[in-house]
């Protein structure tokens, strides 16, 4: 069972790498410059940082452990994803840039960052109560 899951996973990311080539063929600049890019050594380890850890990894779990979740469960960790998101925006960009040889800060904690995070994960703990 989980191996079809699994096959599953492998078709949809295929199906959205083989429908948006063209968008990215349409959209590149005319020398081919864009596939240089990816060349780079920097530009790798960011793809394998966030294409494998955050997409890849994240999807197949998701794909083969959902239907074993109660749906309270599953939407518990899929509100959660703001405040992970916003936690990682406090120290990655940074240091994808420096990977990639480019300038780019960091979210700041700011009040509103800090009381919209309070409050999803409020809203989250809230919705696991049973009445």
């Amino acid at each position: 069972m989980a191996a079809d899951k699994l096959r599953a996973t492998v078709v949809m990311f295929a199906s959205v790498a083989v429908i948006l080539l063209p968008v990215v063929l349409w959209q590149a600049p005319a020398n081919g410059g864009w596939w240089r890019v990816y060349l780079s050594p920097g530009m790798g380890v960011m793809l394998l940082a966030l294409m494998g850890a955050s997409t890849l990894v994240a999807y197949t779990l998701m794909n083969v452990w959902q239907p074993h979740l109660q749906p309270t469960h599953a939407g518990l960790i899929y509100c959660a994803e703001p405040v992970f998101a916003s936690v990682y925006a406090l120290f990655a960009p940074a240091l994808l840039a420096r990977l990639g040889a480019f300038a780019y800060a960091n979210e700041s904690v700011t009040w509103n960052l800090f009381v919209g995070g309070v409050l999803i994960t409020l809203a989250n703990v809230l919705v696991q109560y049973d009445r």
